[in-house]
């Protein structure tokens, strides 16, 4: 006997609860779902999801290899061993490196730099759509929401990953990597207007997702909604961390076994598409199921926290039953929550029985199962696992067998239950007329939902027509990409004919649900089976050479203005037009004829190929075809992950935290080799050739066409940022963000550079000529209004990171005169050697311990007077004077160095603090627009000029004055360089044979640096061996080794000696691979042993003497070590 649900409303009649029929009204509650994607365990789609469900496969197994061969390195850099190196058995999914950047517009720089999170869910909303038939701009402008369901509370974080292995891509990452953006960015990128939100309950978000999403459409908020989750196990080690107690010793999820012991884990991703029922019942939708209702709840005060409560389940199932107005005998099927834990199970059973019994007598009616036997737990997206289970099964009719079920929990009595075990793959008979099914998703924050699913409404087909001949549109934005489409179609079109769409449903949906690219298939076919035969031929052909009348094939690109030596297929947007302007018409022409004509169609096609934007919808006017499932997109899978090769060594230690310095960044990067199209008789000049090559490094392309727009490339506005960083660096030529912005091809933006290159030569000429009294009368007029000190180039003092060349020394060379710049190089290659190597005899001592501070910072006063200059303060005793007392030294001609506060700078990612400690340099200020010109030189903003508002800086929210307040009084200080004699300064005219001198001194003595002669004594002094103050020393002196290799490499080795180079990364990779195991052993305190720091000293000798050679038969050549 059953009972009503307590309101008069939810008494169902026969109608309701009965099948729907096409004659039947949609129930204005119910959401159909419309669109579907999903990757679970070995399943690429929702197809191979349901063939592994309905086989009972495990999809529990190891760790792939390749994403152990990603793992392995990041983990021995850290510490572990091989030994200590063990993976644990989840339900993995494939290739989660793997994504299409050209596809969504976005660089494979910028793709690899994202969570994979992201991609994949971004993947898997497109296949979503392209499913339901409403891929290209079908949902641009409209109010479609999205959902996700996500968590991170258990993740390891990629944006970690990019710390350790592209500590210098932080800054830009940062976008990639928010949580709120994995959603957002669907909309963005699809111009989706409805509500976009990041949902975390724990283990219920994806299905607490879909609930809202559900209710959002209801009340009118969005037209559609994509409601989804997704899940990936980045770092999974069976080292016992992050599992609380619940995980299985085998890895398997065994729900009710009496001999369960726990949950597995797994990955997964899916997303559906959701459009209230009428709806898509009135547009022809085709329909994968129906959600009649939903309900959520918490726990509230139970017996803890995170244990479950068998009351509220019972009552989330009975308010979704109610919300979804149907009598629950009508239910032949739950898929449960359960991850099979000694408590979980049996509650969640008690809870089940206690929603049913107030309504039925009846036993063992329905059947529960979970998917979490085939899958593992797959955390937050474990509902979104389960919807999908349902959906298929309600779509193919059978429910799949529940796995791992050997003997039933002793603590459930399903023999005096509603519920049985749901073991075997049967036939899915309805109860009462349905197929219906509930779905629980109960999170370890408390919060349970509960999915009321309904099989979707009967489709009648119409009486059969004569349907004519039909033009089918393919594209794809590769060669490739193409043929995997038809590849996939060949798959699709050997499914049973019952199975099969229409041939004017196929070309509707095709036509009006898909993106149209770059490489184009126009099929003119006059059934299925010629559909069929076509799509066999195009799989086993050469289209371009393929000579068939009703087949189509052509690839373009458009330009915005005429070039010379275009390849073919690329198309003006003038040509464009007046391509679309003919297809207007023979659509106009076809919409009017009572029959198609087979010569406009073919017509049509030929300008199809050619690129014309066909308005395809047009064709269908005074028809209604049904969207049908079609294959979806095939995604390029280009690699796009950290770079696991350029591993740095592990700094995260005491000696990075404690000095707070940025990443060691090892040389300029070397460019990539990069394939340079577009034109006919590929003839480019130098100046694209070098672009090219720089883009193909900003964005991570392997190939870029002179005439591809920077924007449809993946660049932005930051991107472009880097982009003119790297023009003016490696070009030294400056350029402004406004050019790259304005000029967006290669092509054009050589040609203004080249353009602007005789503007300034003409420009260099005029200045040359002017006299010296004009240009004394200009800087006598310029200093009424501040004086503005220019120098040529910044490149010496940039690029080193902080323990390298810190602001302080930075600042120095700053300091220094225009005609001494020169000298700089020279006094960076000095001060390294002097701190990385023993050269007291040579006349050169240094002690870290006893070295001098100037404005807090190690100061070698004695070594820049050797190269001119000593230093002068200037003490700041009233702040109100500051000021002033800057523009005095500013008029006398001589830049000023401040005390400075960055506050949120690039530099906060990787100090995770708001303000940084700073000395900057200020080289000019204007009285009439108050402004300072500021050169803020840290590494990573390469000693660029920048214009600061005197009254609020740019990039800190306090002004001069209120730094200079918080310092010590006696620590308020502006510093210039005084400049000396020449007599005075003993490195002025000679420093090239002194540095010959020193370097041979080293080659001579055999050294091998400070830091390896400090580790051999610290492994003979127990006593002193753990002082913290040691590791500071260290890399004081692998800094100053660090510094002049690198000054030599960037200033003096050309980059065709790779050897040479090879040789110096050695060494410096040797070094810090020392100190960091040292550090190490501090933290696992247990020191070092000497043989190894032998071993190291006896391979540093070996590498030392070989550089050296090398650099003296460089000299040899070049007659100048310049």
């Amino acid at each position: 006997m059953s009972k009503p649900l307590g309101l008069n409303r939810v008494k169902l009649n026969k109608q309701q609860t009965d099948a729907h029929s096409t004659d039947s009204k949609a129930n204005q509650h119910d959401i159909a779902v419309i669109g579907a994607a999903c990757r679970f365990g070995s399943a690429e789609n929702p197809a191979d999801f349901w063939r592994l469900l309905q086989a009972g496969q495990d999809c529990v197994r190891e760790l792939p290899k390749e994403r152990q061969n990603d793992l392995i390195p990041l983990l021995l850099a850290k510490g572990l061993t091989m030994e200590q190196i063990q993976f644990r058995e989840a339900a993995y999914l494939n290739e989660i490196d793997k994504f299409d950047p050209q596809l969504f517009g976005l660089s494979p720089k910028e793709a690899s730099q994202m969570d994979p999170n992201q991609r994949l869910f971004l993947l898997t909303c497109w296949e979503a759509i392209e499913d339901a038939g409403y891929g290209g701009t079908m949902l641009a402008g409209s109010r479609t929401g999205v959902y996700l369901g996500f968590s991170s509370d258990f993740g390891e974080e990629y944006r970690r990953m990019i710390r350790e292995l592209e500590p210098e891509a932080l800054s830009t990452s940062i976008i990639g990597n928010m949580k709120s953006v994995i959603a957002s960015r669907v909309s963005y990128l699809l111009d989706l207007k409805g509500p976009s939100m990041l949902v975390d309950t724990s283990c219920s978000s994806s299905l607490m997702a879909v609930h809202l999403a559900c209710q959002a459409i209801r009340r009118g908020e969005c037209e559609m909604a994509l409601a989804g989750g997704v899940k990936l196990i980045l770092l999974s080690l069976q080292d016992g961390s992050n599992d609380l107690g619940i995980l299985s010793q085998s890895g398997r999820t065994r729900p009710f076994d009496n001999d369960s012991d726990g949950t597995g884990v797994g990955e997964g991703v899916g997303a559906v598409l959701l459009k209230p029922l009428a709806k898509a019942l009135a547009d022809g939708d085709s329909i994968y199921a129906v959600i009649k209702g939903s309900a959520a709840n918490q726990d509230g005060h139970s017996f803890g926290l995170t244990a479950p409560n068998s009351l509220a389940q019972a009552e989330v199932i009975q308010q979704a039953w109610k919300d979804a107005q149907i009598d629950p005998e009508t239910l032949s099927y739950i898929e449960v929550h359960s991850i099979g834990t000694k408590l979980g199970d049996p509650m969640e059973m008690d809870g089940l029985e206690r929603a049913f019994r107030p309504y039925t007598n009846r036993r063992q009616f329905c059947g529960i199962g979970s998917v979490k036997t085939n899958i593992g737990h797959t955390d937050h997206v474990a509902g979104m696992a389960g919807l999908f289970k349902v959906i298929l099964s309600l779509k193919q009719k059978q429910i799949p067998p529940h796995l791992h079920f050997q003997r039933a929990n002793r603590m459930i009595p399903f023999e005096q239950s509603p519920i049985y075990i749901h073991d075997t793959l049967t036939e899915w008979e309805p109860e009462k007329s349905v197929r219906r099914a509930g779905i629980s998703s109960f999170g370890m924050s408390g919060t349970n939902v509960h999915l009321v699913v309904e099989e979707a409404p009967g489709f009648i087909p119409p009486p059969k027509q004569e349907e004519g001949t039909q033009a089918i549109a393919l594209s794809a934005k590769s060669k490739e990409s193409l043929l995997n489409l038809l590849l996939r179609f060949q798959k699709w079109i050997s499914k049973p004919v019952e199975e099969l769409p229409t041939l004017e449903s196929l070309s509707f949906t095709a036509n009006t649900g898909r993106s149209h690219y770059g490489y184009r298939l126009l099929l003119i076919c006059r059934d299925m089976d010629d559909f069929a035969a076509k799509i066999s031929k195009l799989c086993a052909s050469d289209w371009t050479t393929l000579s068939d009348p009703d087949i189509f094939f052509g690839w373009h690109k458009v330009i915005s203005q005429e070039k010379a030596d275009r390849e073919p297929g690329i198309l003006t947007e003038a040509e464009q037009q007046a391509m679309n302007k003919a297809a207007n018409a023979l659509l106009q022409k076809l919409l009017l004829a009572q029959s198609k004509e087979l010569s406009d169609l073919k017509e049509l096609g030929e300008l199809y190929v050619s690129g014309a934007d066909v308005r395809w919808s047009a064709m269908y006017t005074f028809k209604k075809p049904r969207r049908v499932h079609l294959p979806v997109y095939p995604f390029e899978r280009k690699r796009c992950w950290l770079d696991i090769s350029s591993l740095h060594s592990l700094d995260k230690d005491a000696g990075r935290e404690k000095d707070k310095v940025a990443p060691r960044k090892s040389g300029e990067a070397k460019l990539p080799n990069v394939v340079v199209r577009g034109r006919k008789h590929d003839t480019y000049t130098i100046l694209e050739q070098e672009l090219a090559h720089i883009w193909g490094y900003v964005l991570g392309l392997e190939e870029v066409d002179v005439h591809d727009n920077f924007y449809e490339l993946g660049g932005d506005s930051i991107i472009a940022i880097k982009m003119i960083n790297e023009i003016s660096k490696r070009m030294n030529r400056e350029v402004e963000v406004q050019d790259l912005l304005t000029h967006l091809t290669i092509s054009d933006f050589a040609a203004f550079l080249d353009a602007a290159g005789h503007v300034e030569e003409q420009v260099a000429k005029a200045e040359a000529a002017a006299t010296t009294v004009q240009d004394i009368q200009q800087r006598n007029a310029k200093s009424r209004q501040g004086t503005q000190i220019k120098r040529g180039s910044y490149a010496d003092v940039s690029h080193l990171s902080w323990r390298q060349w810190n602001c302080y020394d930075r600042g120095l060379a700053l300091l220094m005169e225009e005609q001494d710049a020169h000298l700089i190089p020279y006094f960076k290659l000095f001060l390294g050697l002097k701190r990385g190597y023993q050269l007291d005899a040579e006349g050169y001592p240094y002690s870290y311990r006893e070295h001098a501070e100037v404005m807090g910072y190690l100061s070698d006063e004695e070594m820049l007077y050797k190269f001119g200059y000593r230093v002068k303060l200037v003490p700041v005793t009233h702040l109100d004077k500051l000021h002033e007392s800057i523009i005095r030294q500013l008029d006398h001609g001589k830049p000023v160095m401040v005390a400075f506060d960055e506050y949120y700078t690039f530099y906060t990612p990787q100090y995770q603090k708001e303000h940084t400690d700073h000395l900057t340099v200020i080289t000019g200020y204007d009285h009439e627009k108050q402004v300072y010109t500021i050169i803020n030189h840290n590494h990573l903003t390469r000693g660029q000029a920048q214009r600061i508002q005197y009254d609020k800086f740019s990039t800190t929210y306090q002004t001069l004055e209120e730094i200079y307040a918080n310092v010590d009084p006696q620590s308020r200080l502006i510093m210039v360089l005084d400049r000396v004699t020449d007599d005075e300064a003993s490195l002025r005219a000679s420093a090239d044979e002194e540095l010959l001198r020193l370097l041979k001194a080293v080659e001579t003595k055999q050294q091998v640096g400070r830091e390896l002669t400090l580790l051999l004594s610290l492994t003979e002094q127990p006593d002193t061996y753990f002082h913290e103050a040691n590791l500071n020393e260290l890399y004081v002196q692998l800094g100053g080794k660090e510094l002049w290799m690198e000054t030599l490499l960037d200033w003096y080795i050309p980059q065709a000696d790779q050897s040479v180079r090879e040789l110096a990364e050695e060494i410096l990779q040797t070094s810090n691979n020392a100190v960091n195991r040292y550090a190490l052993s501090l933290y696992k305190e247990k020191m070092l042993k000497r043989s190894d720091v032998e071993a190291a000293v006896d391979k540093l000798k070996s590498l030392t003497s070989q550089f050296l050679q090398q650099v003296f038969a460089l000299r040899e050549r070049d007659s100048d070590i310049r």
